[in-house]
């Protein structure tokens, strides 16, 4: 009661070889809920059009995939940081990310891609402590080694590339159970450095434990550093458990925030018919592919 959860989630229109020339799509939902007898909260979007010379100058040889992707996740993390710009100094708020803080995935990336990846992390994590509002990143399904790696260094598991943390773990536990809190120092791989060496000051102020949270192996948390200095740990804890409880197994938040921002197959056929109406109108060449325009036709 009176504690406000927070989540961003988003989803986008890839380009499609069906509309000339390339044009994208990406909108964010979030769920706001401050868990008060009045019942209110707060459900919203934004989007954005990514067009034709915007795509073509990030290009860059990256994907266009990739651009898309990399424009949902700043637009996520700058609705993120502004809720938590303007929450300063409540401790009895909780902002989630879905997904970690740990951007291990933008490794195999090109080196711009996860420099940029690292700043939106660092970003983040800097607003969640300059400002004091907690933040969370939640891992549904983890295939994270560090604990098991830790006890190869120990010696006191055999080297394995086929076990996860949650599945050494997860058979002892009971729901509401977690483990003790650890720091994160993943290493890179054995062709480079791990991003945590990008994150500069921010690169050994991630911890992380695990959580029992359904019938699932644990899930895993990870927080800002400063949340367990400030002494918040357990409450935020307790936050997390209450968000699990009302979502059957998942946090609330993050479950209603996909609720908001998915885009279903019939909002993308009205995106290109909007598109198709404003091309003829403003006398635009764009190109839709004979299966495209019956489709459109249909739907009308």
């Amino acid at each position: 009661m009176g504690v406000t959860t927070f989540a961003v989630d988003g989803s986008q229109i890839f380009p499609s070889k069906d509309v000339a020339p390339l044009i994208a799509l990406v909108q964010i939902g979030w769920f706001e809920n401050p868990h008060l007898p009045v019942g209110t909260y707060d459900k919203d979007v934004r989007l954005t059009v990514m067009t034709p010379s915007e795509l073509q100058v990030m290009r860059n040889g990256r994907s266009l995939d990739r651009q898309v992707s990399m424009r949902r996740f700043e637009m996520e993390v700058e609705r993120l940081i502004e809720f938590i710009e303007e929450h300063p100094g409540r401790s009895d708020c909780l902002v989630f990310l879905d997904g970690s803080l740990v951007g291990t995935f933008a490794e195999a990336f090109d080196a711009d891609c996860r420099a940029f990846y690292a700043q939106q992390f660092k970003n983040l994590l800097r607003a969640s402590e300059d400002y004091r509002v907690p933040l969370v990143g939640y891992i549904d399904t983890s295939h994270a080694c560090d604990l098991v790696r830790m006890l190869h260094c120990l010696e006191s598991v055999p080297e394995t590339t086929t076990l996860h943390d949650p599945q050494l773990i997860g058979s002892k536990m009971q729901w509401g159970d977690r483990t003790p809190l650890f720091l994160c120092d993943r290493p890179g791989d054995a062709w480079g450095q791990g991003i945590l060496a990008e994150y500069e000051e921010q690169s050994t102020n991630i911890a992380f434990a695990y959580m029992k949270t359904n019938d699932n192996p644990p899930v895993r948390l990870e927080f800002p550093r400063w949340i367990y200095d400030a002494g918040l740990l357990d409450a935020v804890l307790d936050y997390i458990r209450g968000e699990v409880m009302i979502g059957a197994g998942y946090p609330y938040a993050i479950e209603t925030a996909d609720q908001v921002a998915v885009l279903q197959a019939e909002d993308r056929q009205l995106f290109f018919k909007v598109l198709q109406d404003w091309a003829e109108q403003s006398d635009i060449s764009f190109r839709f592919s004979r299966k495209m325009v019956s489709k459109l036709l249909r739907r009308r």
